[in-house]
């Protein structure tokens, strides 16, 4: 996957034109929508739960959510 996005054009140093503001009112606007009782981080959670569920290994998982450590 780095390989893949190490390839693509880029504009002013970045793959795509968006901000982490952006994609939290996205994401806030979808939640409304959908009716639910979630944050982003809840998210990574989940993320970090299936990846430990099948089996990836603890110090990939923190690598995966950019941890300093494992606690």
């Amino acid at each position: 996957m780095k390989l893949v996005l190490a390839n693509l054009p880029r504009k002013d140093g970045k793959v795509f034109n968006v901000t982490k503001q952006m994609l939290r009112d996205d994401f806030e606007k979808a939640r409304k929508a959908a009716g639910l009782e979630v944050r982003i981080h809840d998210l990574r959670h989940t993320y970090a739960s299936h990846l430990t569920m099948s089996g990836v290994g603890i110090r990939t998982v923190q690598e995966l959510l950019g941890h300093t450590d494992v606690t």
